[in-house]
Protein backbone atom coordinates (compact mmCIF):
# COMPACT_ATOMS: atom_id res chain seq x y z
CA UNK A 1 0.00 0.00 0.00
CA UNK A 2 2.82 2.40 1.16
CA UNK A 3 4.87 1.53 -2.22
CA UNK A 4 1.38 2.50 -4.12
CA UNK A 5 1.47 5.88 -2.42
CA UNK A 6 5.33 6.67 -2.93
CA UNK A 7 4.77 6.04 -6.45
CA UNK A 8 1.75 8.00 -7.07
CA UNK A 9 3.64 11.22 -5.41
CA UNK A 10 6.89 10.89 -7.77
CA UNK A 11 4.54 10.56 -11.19
CA UNK A 12 2.93 13.87 -10.01
CA UNK A 13 6.31 15.52 -8.96
CA UNK A 14 7.44 14.01 -12.15
CA UNK A 15 4.90 15.32 -14.11
CA UNK A 16 5.56 18.99 -12.72
CA UNK A 17 9.22 18.60 -13.44
CA UNK A 18 9.00 17.72 -16.51
CA UNK A 19 7.38 20.75 -17.80
CA UNK A 20 10.08 23.28 -16.76
CA UNK A 21 13.40 23.99 -18.22
CA UNK A 22 16.24 22.73 -17.69
CA UNK A 23 18.16 25.48 -15.80
CA UNK A 24 14.33 25.43 -13.74
CA UNK A 25 15.09 21.15 -13.50
CA UNK A 26 19.18 22.00 -12.15
CA UNK A 27 18.18 24.50 -9.91
CA UNK A 28 15.16 22.32 -8.29
CA UNK A 29 17.49 19.18 -8.08
CA UNK A 30 20.18 21.13 -6.29
CA UNK A 31 17.43 22.79 -3.84
CA UNK A 32 15.97 19.77 -2.72
CA UNK A 33 18.77 17.71 -2.57
CA UNK A 34 20.48 20.18 -0.34
CA UNK A 35 18.21 20.77 1.68
CA UNK A 36 16.68 16.82 2.42
CA UNK A 37 20.32 16.22 2.61
CA UNK A 38 20.96 18.72 5.51
CA UNK A 39 17.73 17.46 7.22
CA UNK A 40 19.12 14.24 7.18
CA UNK A 41 22.40 14.77 8.27
CA UNK A 42 20.93 16.99 11.60
CA UNK A 43 22.33 15.76 15.11
CA UNK A 44 25.04 13.48 12.85
CA UNK A 45 27.60 15.86 14.71
CA UNK A 46 29.61 18.89 14.53
CA UNK A 47 29.29 20.59 11.15
CA UNK A 48 32.78 21.27 11.36
CA UNK A 49 33.85 17.97 12.08
CA UNK A 50 34.06 14.87 9.98
CA UNK A 51 31.85 12.02 10.98
CA UNK A 52 31.32 8.69 8.67
CA UNK A 53 27.69 8.89 9.24
CA UNK A 54 27.36 11.66 7.02
CA UNK A 55 24.62 11.60 3.64
CA UNK A 56 26.66 13.05 0.87
CA UNK A 57 24.07 12.21 -1.88
CA UNK A 58 20.82 11.08 -2.10
CA UNK A 59 19.88 7.09 -2.14
CA UNK A 60 19.20 5.45 -4.99
CA UNK A 61 15.62 5.43 -6.07
CA UNK A 62 15.25 1.96 -6.48
CA UNK A 63 17.02 0.79 -2.82
CA UNK A 64 14.43 -1.02 -0.60
CA UNK A 65 15.33 0.06 2.95
CA UNK A 66 12.62 2.73 4.69
CA UNK A 67 15.54 4.78 5.16
CA UNK A 68 15.67 5.61 1.21
CA UNK A 69 12.02 5.44 0.94
CA UNK A 70 11.77 8.23 3.44
CA UNK A 71 14.37 10.34 2.39
CA UNK A 72 12.56 10.09 -1.53
CA UNK A 73 9.30 11.02 -0.17
CA UNK A 74 10.83 13.86 1.36
CA UNK A 75 12.61 15.24 -1.38
CA UNK A 76 8.99 14.54 -3.60
CA UNK A 77 7.28 16.98 -1.53
CA UNK A 78 10.49 19.70 -0.74
CA UNK A 79 9.97 19.93 -4.63
CA UNK A 80 7.04 21.04 -4.79
CA UNK A 81 8.04 24.08 -2.86
CA UNK A 82 10.98 24.77 -5.03
CA UNK A 83 9.69 24.55 -8.20
CA UNK A 84 6.77 27.57 -6.94
CA UNK A 85 10.39 29.25 -5.96
CA UNK A 86 12.14 28.27 -9.18
CA UNK A 87 8.88 29.85 -11.09
CA UNK A 88 9.23 32.96 -9.12
CA UNK A 89 12.98 33.68 -9.56
CA UNK A 90 13.74 32.87 -13.24
CA UNK A 91 10.53 34.74 -13.96
CA UNK A 92 12.22 37.70 -12.15
CA UNK A 93 15.61 37.47 -14.16
CA UNK A 94 13.91 36.57 -17.58
CA UNK A 95 11.83 40.04 -17.27
CA UNK A 96 15.06 41.91 -17.10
Amino acid sequence: MNEIRDTRVRIAVKFYINNLKLKHKKFVVRECNKEVLTIANKGKGISYLHTLDYLKKMPSKNADDLKSRILWLTWSLFSVKHIEKAKEIFELNENF
